[in-house]
């Protein structure tokens, strides 16, 4: 089996009964592993329907002393999609 393309989505919910459905295509390169790929869509579309998800996750890194290991790794995981992919230069 070879997989070639992922595609991913998520609806979240909104005030009144509303919803907003983010989602997206990839088309894996050469040698890309789906699931680090299908990880980053995720972390993708968390950061575009919460643009706080970025100073939560630099907050956690700021206090590490108090954080687990776990937020730590997801927190220096949303910074890496960020800055790799969501970041306009």
């Amino acid at each position: 089996m070879k997989i070639k393309t992922i595609s991913y989505s998520r609806v979240f919910a909104l005030p009144n009964f509303q919803n907003e459905k983010i989602g997206l295509e990839i088309e894996l390169g050469r040698g890309e592993n789906p699931l680090s790929a299908l990880k980053k869509a995720k972390l993708f579309t968390q950061i575009s329907h919460d643009p706080n998800t970025i100073n939560n996750a630099k907050n956690v890194l700021a206090n590490k002393e108090d954080k687990t290991l776990k937020e730590i790794e997801d927190a220096n995981e949303i910074l890496e999609v960020y800055n790799k992919i969501c970041r306009t230069k």
